[in-house]
């Protein structure tokens, strides 16, 4: 079975019932003139309905990671003219091509955007994607190229992508760390991640170290696929080699004895023969290729285990905006009840608890205020801290890189260009060096001495926390000063037995917030409400990610080395013996020079970004928790008009609230249904 059918055969029937549960919920909410739970509910279900799958592909440089991405973009929904006799939309060389991250989505008619840093992007056609979003030859000029450019996103009628899945081809590891970087981050986002290793060059030690700690490190689903090259015959030896690699340790320590690799995710896949059977309609070289085992065991992957954990999150969100619902029907119904005289002296009563429930609102820009010199605090101190062990350790460190082309250099003149060459190989393995101490620095903290130094992310994660925990004691407070006012104007309190809709409202006010920067994450938060500091976490990890790119960007010896390498180039004697020696230290006295600005010039930009990620997050929260007060505030007028009515009107009120109560009751059955069919299917 092909993906895209495995896809939509799950699909079709479960989204479709647990959809149509979600609409009929925000039917009641509008009936109940109930505003924000409706906007919820409709978000809900829109979100269901775009069940979008993310998979990238990783691995080194060179393993063939754009050839199989263009084997599986390569059925199409109607013919490209750009692409006619072409091999796919994804450029292709036998050179190190991919620059940065490109996102293919489906579209009818093909489009590129190249995003920027600043989220703004602009349009390119595919004509020019295709002979311009490749690595140059120079990687200075690479860099001058890409480095205002974050990633590609290109729509294309692949039949795979009409399906609901977008694929992410990555910049290939181990050769530039800036494209390494961006693997890395980009795998955060994804649903998993296709790990693809060479059969002539087979899965070396700093491939399977990313695989281990950055891909599968992050919770992302790993399938493994070994690309065939030159038509490599998977024989028992070669089986036996790839299992002691990929597969030993996790079957036991178990030698090879002809055990089934697919059992453990791992596929033979001949990435040229696959792409020229989808682009040419040959099923037989999909077939021998290893291709349609790798397909459809995808798709099992989102039938049986992707698809029930996103039904199960946003049937949860469901669940939580009906037990709102249920509760607003019980108040109404116990308004109906109270004597209109004892209910509206009671209304006058509680008018100034409503206003002081306001006033907590307006407290929350000094909450976000606070912490927000906090973080910017201690990245700061985390950051010039680095700096400082990054100077102490550069000169030793540059002593064990070595420089290549002074090798080659026989003569006691070398020529302009080798000079250049050489103090540009200098220059690079300064950038690599600092650069790897930024990772380590933006993901966990580098080592200092026997123990590791704190990063980034552990910087501002506990900040993060303790924002997060403020806001939960908020929002609970508002909900612990609504039920007070409740019990005071007609005795309603919740039953028993009844979900708490205060982890509901914690939930939607977390999910806005990290849906602004690291997707959503309110499958995350548990009853006792511990997945806020898992959004910490990934909030945390995300400015880190972008500090890391900003201090890339805010030197000119990140690889731009112009204006460093013309006032090198004359300063050293070229000849003789010890000239790798004599480079590195000329070389370092610049780029030593050069770091001493860094952390004042990097902390402004990171500063200012920090800035605007905490007012984004106290837009999000004020609208949020605004929203909240003005649904309950409504509720209460709508409890107050309702107890003026006749005795006519209020029987009839009263068999509406009961018609809207089992109505609410039906589809939460039926939500729960859908859950448990796909579970028992699955």
């Amino acid at each position: 079975m092909l993906l895209k059918d495995a896809i939509r055969e799950a699909l079709e029937r479960s989204t479709s019932e647990a959809g149509g549960a979600i609409d009929r919920l925000a039917a009641v909410a509008t009936e109940l003139e109930m505003k924000e739970t409706r906007a919820r509910l409709l978000q809900v279900g829109a979100r269901l309905r775009s069940d979008n799958f993310y998979l990238i592909v990783v691995g080194r440089f060179k393993t063939g990671k754009s050839t199989l991405m263009n084997a599986l973009l390569g059925r199409l929904t109607h013919p490209v003219p750009e692409l006619q006799g072409g091999e796919g939309p994804l450029p292709t060389d036998d050179l190190p091509c991919t620059a940065t991250l490109t996102r293919i989505r489906y579209a009818e008619k093909p489009y590129v955007r190249a995003w920027k840093f600043d989220e703004k992007w602009e349009g390119w056609s595919l004509e020019r994607y295709l002979r311009d979003s490749s690595v140059r030859a120079d990687e200075a000029e690479t860099q001058a190229f890409f480095a205002e450019i974050r990633e590609f996103e290109l729509g294309f009628p692949a039949e795979l992508c009409l399906s609901g899945v977008t694929l992410l081809d990555s910049p290939g590891t181990a050769d530039i760390p800036q494209r390494t970087e961006v693997t890395r981050q980009a795998v955060r986002q994804c649903d998993a991640a296709l790990a693809v290793y060479r059969s002539d060059i087979f899965a070396g030690k700093d491939e399977r170290s990313f695989v281990m700690e950055e891909v599968e490190g992050s919770g992302t689903r790993v399938f493994t696929l070994v690309n065939l090259i030159d038509g490599r015959e998977v024989d028992d030896r070669f089986k036996g080699f790839v299992w002691d690699r990929l597969v030993r340790a996790r079957a036991n320590g178990l030698p090879y004895a002809g055990q089934d690799f697919a059992q453990y995710d791992v596929f033979f896949v001949d990435a040229r023969m696959a792409r020229e059977g989808k682009i040419s309609g040959r099923e037989e070289l999909v077939r021998d290729s290893g291709l349609a085992l790798l397909e459809q065991r995808l798709g099992d992957f989102l039938v049986r285990d992707r698809h029930y954990t996103h039904l199960a999150k946003f049937i949860r969100a469901a669940e939580g905006l009906a037990t709102g619902i249920e509760q607003q029907v019980g108040q109404r119904k116990a308004a109906l009840e109270r004597d209109t005289h004892e209910l509206e002296q009671a209304y006058q009563a509680v008018r100034p608890q409503l206003e002081s429930i306001r006033k907590h609102r307006d407290d929350l820009p000094g909450v976000f205020s606070r912490y927000g010199r906090q973080a910017k605090a201690e990245l700061r101190a985390s950051f010039e801290s680095l700096m400082a062990q990054v100077r102490r350790d550069l000169p030793e460190a540059l002593k064990e890189r070595p420089l290549p082309s002074t090798r080659n250099i026989l003569g006691e003149i070398a020529g302009q260009f080798m000079q250049r060459k050489v103090c540009r190989e200098a220059l690079e393995a300064c950038t690599a060096i600092v650069t790897e101490r930024l990772q380590a620095w933006s993901a966990g903290g580098p080592e200092q001495g026997d123990a590791p130094q704190a990063g980034a992310q552990q910087a501002l994660t506990p900040v993060l926390e303790r924002l997060f925990e403020d806001i939960r004691e908020e929002i609970a407070g508002i909900q612990r000063e609504y039920g007070s006012i409740h019990f005071q104007l007609t005795g309603w309190t919740a039953p028993e037995d009844a979900p708490s809709s205060v982890v509901g409202w914690q939930e939607r006010v977390v999910s806005g917030v990290a849906g602004l920067f690291v997707g959503d994450f309110s499958v995350l938060l548990g009853p006792a409400g511990s997945g806020w500091r898992g959004v910490a976490g990934n909030l945390a990890g995300q400015l880190a990610a972008f500090a890391v790119f900003s201090l890339l960007h805010v030197t000119g010896i990140f690889f731009s080395g112009g204006i460093l390498l013309a006032g090198l180039v004359g300063n050293i004697i070229w000849g003789g013996t010890g000239l790798e020696d004599r480079v590195k230290e000329t070389v370092l006295q610049k780029v030593l020079e050069e770091l001493k600005g860094v952390p004042e010039e990097a902390m402004r930009q990171i500063d200012q970004q920090t800035d605007a990620l905490f007012l984004q997050m106290q837009e999000s929260v004020m609208t949020d928790v605004a929203a909240i007060i003005d649904e309950e505030e409504a509720n209460i007028g709508k409890m107050v008009e309702m107890n003026q009515r006749s005795q006519a009107e209020k029987a009839q009120s009263r068999t509406l609230l009961e018609e809207y109560g089992r109505r609410v009751a039906v589809e939460r059955q039926a939500l729960k249904e859908v859950l448990v069919r796909v579970q028992q299917t699955t």
